[in-house]
């Protein structure tokens, strides 16, 4: 994906880091507003059947640069119910207690978008570990001759995300899906909502070096920035190997690609496949519980 390509990534998928979400009262008698974070509590298992998501709220600072000071203890827990948008606590509070106040602003805030959220969240909670999410996108829209976002090929998966400047910013991991191709780079568009695109940097995943075309000297700034934050190399090197394994599978569950001179011919697998035989992708599994 290029800088005019990137342009038309849509805010209509929600971004979301799986992190603290933030709300901020008005200000007090002495001009400071109290800002508060909920830190959700999600159980990932995708065969239980709850529909439940456990909000710890915690009154929080922040630094001029946006980062999040710990908070310590939650001032409230609350379960929240996602079918009906109902709250309950096993907390109690005096009538006009700061407590209540809290618990009153926060259930006046659980509708709408913010419940919607939620709800979002949760789902993309339960899909985090199924290493099969790839299967079931719709492979038609994507140009494998492009350099593909990762949440184009995993969807649920938590978006990477850089602090500048005390605004928050999307990082837009591309990579390669050309099976056999050995390149180890990613490049990462920084994507402001407000603002749309904001830097590129093209790196190399085994060294954490820029080395390529695909960066201008603001994607280098919010490399730095990015480049702070603990395990994302680690994180970066994990994306490509998966990526990687499922470059590998792509041909055998949507047909193999064959270059002939300066042509490629997309070579479309015809041979029947029993439902009991194993699936051609390379899963292990019978067809008839895979991509049969």
């Amino acid at each position: 994906m290029n800088r005019a390509e990137s342009d038309l990534v849509s805010f209509k998928r929600l971004f979301d880091d799986g992190q603290v979400v933030l709300w901020q009262e008005d200000a007090r008698e002495d001009g400071e507003p109290d800002r508060y974070g909920i830190v959700t509590i999600i159980c990932t298992s995708s065969n239980c059947p709850c529909c439940e998501i456990e909000l710890e709220v915690h009154r929080v600072n922040s630094s001029a640069s946006g980062e999040i000071f710990p908070p310590g203890p939650p001032i409230l827990t609350v379960t929240l119910d996602l079918p009906s948008g109902e709250v309950s606590t096993k907390d109690t509070f005096e009538e006009g207690s700061p407590g209540a106040a809290v618990l009153a602003s926060l259930k006046a805030r659980l509708r709408g978008s913010l419940l919607e959220f939620f709800r979002a969240r949760w789902l993309r909670a339960k899909h985090q570990d199924d290493s099969d999410e790839w299967r079931h996108v719709d492979w038609s829209r994507i140009d494998l001759d492009a350099m593909v976002p990762f949440f184009d090929v995993f969807p649920s998966r938590w978006d990477l995300c850089v602090v500048k400047d005390g605004k928050l910013y999307w990082a837009v991991d591309n990579w390669c899906l050309k099976a056999g191709c050995p390149c180890t780079d990613v490049v990462i568009h920084f994507i402001s909502e407000a603002t749309g695109p904001a830097g590129s940097v093209q790196l190399d995943t085994r060294t954490g070096r820029p080395n390529g075309p695909n960066t201008d000297q603001r994607g280098l700034a919010f490399w730095g920035e990015l480049e702070a934050e603990p395990g994302i190399r680690k994180e970066l090197r994990r994306r490509r190997d998966v990526i990687r394994r499922v470059a590998q599978k792509l041909p055998a569950l949507h047909g193999a690609t064959t270059t002939v001179g300066p042509t490629t011919t997309t070579v479309v697998r015809t041979t029947k496949v029993g439902r009991n035989d194993p699936c051609p992708c390379g899963s292990g599994k019978k067809s008839k519980r895979c991509c049969g």
